[in-house]
């Protein structure tokens, strides 16, 4: 059984992993992580309408430039319940949730 604080380490197909990789999926002590992802229906989507994701702030579609927003579009967006601009990622909700 490998060393469980190597930095790298056999996945079941016999391939070598880097710990701490997207594909690494074993947290301390072989215990699985649970994976935290975003539940805005844009990542999923192939052509998503807006570039950054509302929930989470990450990008759905890179296609779509970036834009410059005022101080008005992202009130309107806080009152839409956004927590991120989906124009330009700026955070407009503070706080954990």
């Amino acid at each position: 059984m490998p060393d469980p604080s190597s930095a790298f380490v056999l996945g079941a197909s016999g391939h070598g992993i880097a710990m701490g990789s997207p594909w690494d999926r074993h947290g301390e002590r072989g215990k699985m992580k649970q994976e935290q992802r975003c539940q805005n229906f844009n990542h999923r989507r192939s052509n998503a309408p807006v570039r950054f994701c509302p929930t989470c702030g990450g990008v759905v579609n890179q296609s779509l430039p970036i834009k410059k927003c005022t101080q008005e579009e992202h009130a309107k967006r806080r009152r839409g319940r956004n927590k991120f601009c989906v124009d330009c990622s700026e955070q407009l909700v503070k706080g954990n949730n």
